[in-house]
């Protein structure tokens, strides 16, 4: 990574860290990149306090992998008593996937990692994660990293957790220990 795109990653993770000190509704902004997409995760993950609900391919390990988005899922599982979903489309493995081996210490019903239908996950074209009902990253492709993005935004929150348990109903628990 060069000095200018550390720098520039820098002054967009202090961007993000602004937005989510305010804990008031932001507005929408775009996420580009994968390191911005994994500097989004963490403080998705960082500001949750009740639950975390990701739909995702099949947890890039570049966004899901990043060392941060790490330490944020473990401070989030071991500061809270909320929920962690993960609904994945992709045949991963689940017992080497460096997120889900971090999470996999015993969570009694706090962790629920599921595998989507192939057929159900042709109907959607979107991936996303939102926490708390109310903050989330969107993205509108599957095949791009590109997303928007919004802090404390009950009304889209909302509308997009009952998406994940619609999803979630029909999708298959998986173990991943």
């Amino acid at each position: 990574m060069s000095d200018t795109t550390t720098a520039s990653l820098a002054e967009y993770r202090k961007f993000v860290e602004t937005i989510v000190a305010a804990e008031k509704p932001s507005d929408l902004f775009l996420n580009r990149t994968l390191d911005h997409a994994a500097v989004i995760v963490e403080f998705l993950l960082r500001s949750a306090k009740e639950t975390v609900a990701i739909l995702s391919g099949g947890l890039n390990p570049l966004v899901y992998g990043n060392p941060d988005v790490i330490a944020a899922s473990k401070y989030y599982l071991d500061n809270t008593h909320g929920t962690f979903s993960i609904l994945v489309e992709d045949e991963i493995d689940f017992g080497s996937h460096v997120l889900l081996r971090e999470i996999a210490r015993p969570q009694g019903n706090r962790v629920d990692v599921r595998k989507v239908p192939e057929d159900f996950s042709k109907l959607y074209p979107c991936h996303f994660a939102v926490v708390d009902s109310a903050s989330f990253r969107y993205e509108n492709s599957k095949n791009l990293p590109e997303a928007i993005v919004q802090f404390f935004s009950p009304a889209t929150g909302k509308s997009l957790m009952a998406q994940f348990e619609t999803i979630r109903r029909i999708s298959r628990p998986v173990a991943f220990v």
